[in-house]
């Protein structure tokens, strides 16, 4: 703080302030973790850009938030870090700005998960850009450039030094693409880049999209969508998998005992290479190219797919949309077993829904917060038959589908594993229930439930008839109560084969008592592993200066309790202490934490409990 006669300074007192804004000021975290060994984790972040004050030594309008990080580990060194983030994005959560962080790792091959690693190197870091760029051109048109890019030292720096990010994006997207977007259609031109040769990973060296979006063709009633793209696509092997475990399946059988072992360490594409792989005689030359093409495989590809759809309205109670769509793919330059070679796409279908409504307009009930509701019935069918070029074992293979529980989309247009489109015949029958009511003096959604079945006149994963039933089902009646359930299974002649609950209930008994209970089920899924698991998270506000919080989850499938966590919250008056301890059972190895936080409590980031993960 300065003192001025006039405009000259002739004296300076110290001061110590803390910013109300959480990013802002002196920030530490101590606790304990088994793979870290005890931690102090420090962070100072303070505002850049702008014009600065002479007199405060402010920037005014600073922008640019910069965070500085000097963490303490136990048991693995000194790290070192910043973070610099352009607070005027609006998804701040997704666009993270730069950041590097280095640590020199004393114990680089200690493992969370008990599973032994190979060589690590010491030197650990992690550079990434996450950011957008807007620029306004005359056009009228919305332009952007796009940054996701995550270079890494080794494919175990998420899993040892950012567990949350590990949890939901174990291989990170390395992108960045130029877009533009108007009122009826997007272009793209963007690459998907190789930064991490331990992973395997896609390219796009570019690829370029135009996307139209649905509106009317030429003024008529019949309504028009379509995509367009070309790029040449790859994608590859980690190293290490190609050399220690892809390119020896060229010499073994199935009955070997090595390739036991190496299918026991594949999953996805790569195991259905390998079982190819391996069905075949040890002379055939097609073993090679496999092998080649699960190690890497490159192509271009030209693909168009241009739709239609007529919607008609009967009355207010019956709709109509009969729909059509051509799309031809070419594929070229290919590294693989196959020559290159085009296939063409032909789709019809037809949706078809009733509504039904009656007012119940004169009860109430705001012990379940009904204040009048109306019950809407719709009735539907969507059939969907799609004639294309099959795909053969050794045809490129990038945009595929993925192992999932849920239905297919039976509309092409959406369709993004172009690669892995099959023939089919679906007829799709359901029902959507609504019950609607009135909250703060408009119309609310007290109630949606969505139970449907397909019907496979042409199966394109399988030999099925049916598929299982499926529930969807959100119930938002008050506050502090929330119920999300989907359920599947089968009634009629085996049906998919398989049976899903997947429920989540939020709940607020009293004001001092929150607990949520999640239960997920999954039985006979012919790829997906079992499970029967349970997820139950409690706060307890114990008084007006303490509370305890609470967190297990617990798969009965092996009857292993997988995670334990246990939080104190001490209101201190302008600060909140906290202290958590967590266990977590990987199978193989125990994993213990502890973490101590304190926190002013003004900052309107503040939740309880905190998240004991979350460092």
């Amino acid at each position: 703080m300065r003192l001025y006669a006039g405009d000259v300074p002739i004296f300076w007192l110290p001061y110590l302030s803390k910013p109300l804004n959480p990013e802002l000021g002196f920030h530490f975290l101590p606790g304990a973790r088994s793979n870290w060994g005890p931690y102090l984790l420090n962070t100072y972040g303070m505002m850049l850009g702008g014009e600065r004050d002479e007199k405060t030594g402010e920037n005014k309008d600073a922008w640019l938030l910069s965070r500085y990080h000097l963490d303490l580990r136990g048991k693995r060194g000194v790290g070192t870090g910043v973070d610099f983030v352009d607070t005027r994005q609006k998804n701040r959560d997704e666009f993270t700005g730069l950041s590097a962080y280095y640590l020199n790792d004393l114990a680089p091959d200690t493992s969370s998960s008990g599973v032994p690693r190979d060589f690590v190197n010491e030197d650990r870091y992690m550079l990434s850009l996450k950011n957008r760029w807007t620029f306004d051109f005359p056009d009228q048109a919305d332009w952007r450039l796009d940054a996701n890019l995550t270079l890494l030292s080794d494919r175990y720096y998420l899993q040892d030094f950012e567990p949350i990010l590990y949890s939901t994006s174990p291989v990170p997207d390395n992108m960045v693409g130029i877009f533009r977007r108007d009122d009826h259609s997007l272009l793209s031109l963007y690459a998907n880049l190789r930064l991490n040769d331990f992973y395997r990973t896609s390219t796009r060296l570019p690829e370029v999209s135009f996307d139209q979006s649905t509106r009317p063709l030429f003024g008529l009633p019949v309504l028009h969508q379509g995509s367009t793209s070309f790029g040449w696509i790859g994608e590859q092997a980690a190293d290490w998998a190609a050399d220690s475990i892809i390119k020896p399946l060229a010499g073994l059988t199935a009955s070997d005992p090595a390739a036991k072992k190496i299918l026991n360490q594949l999953n996805g594409y790569e195991r259905q290479v390998a079982e190819k792989i391996l069905a075949l005689p040890l002379n055939d030359p097609r073993r090679q190219e496999f092998v080649n093409q699960a190690v890497e495989q490159n192509y271009t590809r030209f693909r168009t797919y241009q739709q239609v759809t007529l919607p008609v309205l009967v009355g207010d109670f019956l709709s109509l949309g009969p729909r059509a769509g051509f799309g031809y793919t070419n594929y070229s330059a290919i590294m693989g077993p196959v020559n290159d070679y085009d296939t063409t796409t032909v789709f019809g279908g037809f949706e078809a829904a009733l509504k039904f409504s009656r007012d119940y307009g004169s009860y109430s009930n705001h012990d379940v917060g009904l204040d009048g509701f109306k019950h809407v019935v719709q009735p539907y069918t969507s059939w969907s038959v799609v004639n294309t070029n099959d795909h053969e074992f050794g045809d490129p293979f990038v945009d595929r589908l993925t192992p999932t529980t849920r239905p297919r989309l039976l509309d092409p247009a959406r369709f993004v594993a172009v690669d892995d489109l099959q023939s089919w015949n679906i007829l799709r029958l359901g029902a959507r229930n609504r019950i609607l009511t009135r909250r703060d003096r408009q119309t609310y959604e007290w109630l949606f439930l969505d139970t449907y079945l397909d019907a496979y006149i042409e199966d394109p994963e399988g030999r099925r008839d049916y598929s299982n039933l499926y529930n969807d089902l959100q119930w938002r009646p008050l506050p502090w109560l929330t119920v999300d359930a989907s359920t599947q299974f089968p009634i009629y002649d085996g049906g998919s084969g398989f049976n899903e609950f997947d429920g989540h209930l939020r709940f607020l008994p009293a004001e001092f008592f929150e607990f949520s209970l999640g239960y997920r089920y999954l039985s006979g899924h012919p790829v997906l592993m079992d499970s029967d698991a349970v997820d139950l998270q409690s706060y307890l506000r114990i008084s007006e200066n303490w509370g305890i919080g609470s967190r297990f989850i617990m798969e009965f499938d092996d009857n292993t309790l997988e995670l334990q966590q246990y939080t104190l919250h001490r209101d201190l008056g302008n600060w909140i202490a906290g202290v958590g301890l967590s266990r977590r059972d990987n199978r193989l190895q125990n994993e213990y934490g502890i973490v101590f936080s304190l926190t002013l409590k003004e900052f309107p980031s503040v939740s309880l409990p905190f998240q004991i993960d979350g460092q």
